[in-house]
């Protein structure tokens, strides 16, 4: 039961409440023997079952008619009506505006203005306080061991105190709270570990410090303890504390490799400009020579856009060869990067990702292993919007491929794409349930405007010279298609139209004072009109049993074959005009194709037309063998599982207008998994011809020739009597996917999740691919390989993790990596260790889990090449 009591004059109220005590209150004791006086008042109030209740009352503070101060103690209140004091005792709290006061108990003295709390000594437990004073004020909270606060100027002193800020925990042997908000700590503490005060594994400890919630930390000197070990000093520290970013110095990283001699790494200063972008600029020094400057910019506008820009600058003395060799070889390096992102509206969206670098940058600076294995960088940008209520759409994109191994690259500038997807012209407005043919037909339409430029070096006496290609063409591209029905089979004929023009072509002639053929530039307007007429039939088969063994519904076969026909006329003719011809040193007309390129000159962006005509029957068949079973223990719907066994494909073609082997090989393709453990695909090729080996002979001085390269001739197998067809290509690929959920359905693994115990998490993937090419009896080609990787944690604060390969043709073992991190409380470790191969290397940090902390570590690296 609780009462409350509120009054807009205190005093006044209590004195009159005194003067009508009944006189046979007077002399009484209070509960330890304490007299009661007359000038004293207690108020218990005990509710039927004769056990006190709470009591809560609540006035107005003189000093403010707005701000109500409730306060209410467990066990009695006790109002001292000479001192103008009043004590609270049992759980006593009290509440003025947002701060609020907790303890065992609570005095408050009215003439002062002040309010002490403290703790009793807490009989279970010797020499321990029980009860002891919280401060609550806002979001912040404070605990002490003794507490006293004027709760009008807000100022107080706490004892033993602790508090916890932005994810901190500061400590004092007393502190002392000014206005302004401002906190003087003597014997000050500042940690993120939330162990016990006595029991902190690191903390910053410093005799005096100031304290401005959410602005800065002053600290005179500052020193770094370990398990209660000073290990680092300083003289005084200046630490900003504002929640977020701010502004400051970066401290570098200090080490010693072997290559380079001793460094500072990673220093600077980080500007946090606004709430929308900040900066980082830091600057890496090697004693034995070598540099760099690096930039770090980020913006973002919540729901509309965000990027970054990345730069570096750095010079590197390298050592040719051996690294103990003295000889230094200095080499510059730079590396830019710009992302962006931003959503127009909601069909229209803006996406950049551009990376420019030197060939050596990543072998100069990274330690990441996946950008030192980079062959190529590539950069993009693009915009692309589409219009609502239709199926039409627009892209621009810029991109850049760049070489790290040979320095060329290749630049899209632009590549703009208008799309109008599939639409039926003649199909009526209203639906209807029959369609007329016509109303079935298909339409569509696409154009694409490109230009590249292609950068190339090569060495001429001596000197590295660039060569600059550019490209550019513009492709129009139309289809039709109808997709009528006859009974159960599906019929679609085609027909698709596609035409390029050029602005430039590379001619040919034939130069006799050199004796060989030379390329030229040619300009003008050249455009380029092919088409493919095609049809296709298809259907479905389908074939079911229902055993109902084994928890086994059904299993289903689906077969669906289909024919297609596609015509392509021999655009290489003189009838159309696209190729072109000279005469060779023998006066023989030879043909080719001038947009497609000739020795270093590059091709068209949509390459020319194609030679040869074709019609071209291909045939297909395809089967998939699907089972149901019965629904998963515990499922309420009783819903039955489905899932596929085998798909397993067949096709081929044949080309009616060729003049010799029509028949193409016989590919077939499989896949197959078991849920999600097992996974297994490959193909096969078969080829149905004879394949007739390398002829060799001897020239004149009795050395051996080749005087005909193995090949396939227009025969048969089965005319020569060597069977159907001959395996030319196979090739399998099986990975497995285990884990500790996979069986988390036993009932080991149940009783010991009821049971709280520890269950081991881990992952193993295994996975191997063989290959081989024997289209060539004479040269066979073969790939075999293992790969697998393993992540385990067996107890909660380790996790280990293991990844490699195995190659069986060359006998190596490929990149193998070691990563092992150890949960430290309030520290972490991490050791990376990739032990073998070009870029062996380990790394092992140990730092602080606290973000705006982790430049405080211990870290140990090496690598030959020094880099690391």
């Amino acid at each position: 039961m609780k009462r409350e009591i509120i009054a807009a004059l205190f005093f006044p109220l209590l004195t009159a409440a005194a003067q009508d005590t009944p006189p046979d209150t007077v002399g009484t004791r209070l509960p330890g023997g304490t007299p009661r006086r007359a000038d004293s008042l207690i108020v218990t109030i005990r509710d039927t079952s004769g056990k006190a209740a709470d009591t809560t009352f609540a006035f107005r503070a003189a000093s403010s008619a707005d701000t109500l101060i409730r306060y209410d103690a467990r066990d009695s209140i006790v109002y001292d009506l000479r001192e103008k004091k009043m004590r609270l005792y049992g759980s006593a709290s009290i509440v003025y505006g947002k701060t609020g006061i907790t303890a065992q108990c609570i005095t408050v003295n009215w003439d002062s203005s002040t309010i002490a709390a403290r703790g009793i000594p807490d009989t279970s437990s010797p020499g321990r306080m029980t009860g002891t004073p919280v401060l609550k004020e806002g979001d912040e909270t404070y605990h002490g061991l003794e507490m006293v606060f004027h709760f009008r100027t807000k100022k107080g002193v706490i004892t033993q105190a602790s508090t916890e800020m932005e994810g901190g925990y500061y400590l004092g042997e007393r502190i002392k709270r000014m206005s302004g908000d401002a906190y003087f700590v003597a014997g000050g503490k500042y940690t993120t570990c939330d162990n016990p005060a006595a029991e902190k594994h690191y903390y910053f400890g410093s005799p005096k410090m100031k304290v401005v919630p959410n602005d800065i930390i002053v600290a005179e000197p500052i020193v770094l303890y370990i398990a209660d070990i000073p290990l680092f000093a300083l003289p005084f520290a200046v630490i900003p504390s504002k929640s977020g970013r701010s502004s400051g110095i970066i401290i570098p990283a200090f080490g010693d490799d072997y290559a380079r001699g001793r460094y500072f790494r990673g220093g600077g200063y980080y500007l946090a400009a606004s709430d929308y972008w900040d900066a980082k600029l830091t600057g890496d020094w090697y004693a034995k020579g070598g540099w760099r400057l690096s930039l770090n910019a980020q913006y973002a506008l919540r729901y509309s856009f965000n990027g970054s820009l990345t730069a570096s600058y750095g010079r590197q003395q390298f050592r040719v060869g051996s690294v103990f060799e003295p000889d230094d070889k200095p080499r510059t390096d730079y590396n830019i990067s710009l992302r962006h992102s931003q959503e127009i509206d909601p069909t229209s969206r803006l996406s950049v990702d551009f990376s420019f670098l030197s060939d050596s940058y990543y072998q100069s600076f990274s330690n990441n292993l996946n950008e030192l294995l980079n062959q190529s960088v590539r950069s993009a940008a693009g915009y692309s919007t589409s219009w609502e209520g239709t199926n039409r759409s627009l892209s621009v994109n810029v991109s850049r491929e760049q070489n790290l191994q040979n320095g060329t690259s290749v630049n899209v500038l632009p590549d703009i794409s208008f799309n109008q997807s599939q639409i039926f012209p003649f199909r009526r407005k209203s639906p209807s349930a029959y369609e007329s043919w016509y109303e079935q037909i298909g339409f569509n339409y696409a154009v694409r405007g490109l230009h590249t430029l292609e950068s190339r070096k090569r060495v001429v006496a001596g000197a590295t010279r660039t060569d600059v290609f550019s490209r550019r063409g513009i492709q129009h591209s139309v289809g039709l298609i109808l997709s009528p029905k006859f009974g159960y089979f599906t019929v679609q004929p085609s027909f698709s139209f596609l035409s390029r023009w050029y602005d430039h072509r590379i001619e040919r002639t034939y130069d006799a004072a050199a004796r060989e053929v030379i390329g030229r530039d040619a300009y003008g307007f050249f455009t380029i009109n092919t088409f493919q007429l095609a049809m296709s039939a298809s259907t479905k088969l389908y074939g079911t049993i229902q055993p109902n063994v084994a928890g086994i519904l059904g299993i289903r076969h689906t077969l669906q074959p289909s024919i297609s026909y596609s015509y392509n006329p021999d655009f290489s003719s003189a009838f159309w005009g696209y190729y072109r011809s000279y005469a060779d040193s023998l006066g023989r007309e030879v043909r080719y194709d001038p947009y497609s390129g000739y020795a270093d000159l590059p091709g068209e962006v949509f390459s020319g037309a194609g030679m040869g005509e074709s019609q071209t029957i291909g045939m297909g068949l395809s089967n998939v063998f699907e089972m149901k079973i019965v629904p998963a223990e515990g499922d309420t719907t009783e819903t039955p599982r489905k899932f596929q066994l085998l798909n397993l494909g067949f096709s081929t073609s044949y080309n009616v207008a060729r003049d010799s082997m029509k028949l193409a090989p016989v590919s077939a393709s499989f896949r197959t998994s078991v849920q999600n453990l097992l996974d297994m695909y490959g193909g096969a090729t078969f080829s149905p011809y004879v394949y007739r080996p390398t002829r060799y002979g001897t020239d004149s001085m009795g050395a051996r020739v080749t005087l005909e390269r193995g090949h396939e001739i227009d025969r048969f197998l089965f005319t020569e009597g060597q069977g159907l067809a001959r395996l030319t290509a196979f090739d399998i690929h099986v990975s497995a996917n285990l884990s500790n959920e996979t069986f988390s359905r036993s009932a080991r693994n149940d009783s010991a999740a009821q049971a709280g115990a520890w269950r081991v998490p881990w992952s193993l993937s295994v996975g191997y691919d063989y290959a081989i090419n024997r289209f060539s009896p004479e040269a066979i080609t073969r790939s075999s390989s293992m790969r697998a990787s393993l992540t385990i944690s067996p107890t909660r604060g380790w996790r280990l993790s293991a990844s490699t390969y195995y190659d069986f043709i060359t006998g190596q073992i490929g990149t193998p990596q070691v990563n092992v991190y150890r949960d430290l409380h309030c520290w972490e470790m991490t050791f990376n260790w990739v032990p073998a191969g070009y870029y062996r290397h380990y790394e092992l940090v140990i730092r602080l889990k606290a973000p705006h902390l982790q430049d405080i570590k211990i870290e140990k690296k090496g690598s030959d090449r020094g880099v690391y």
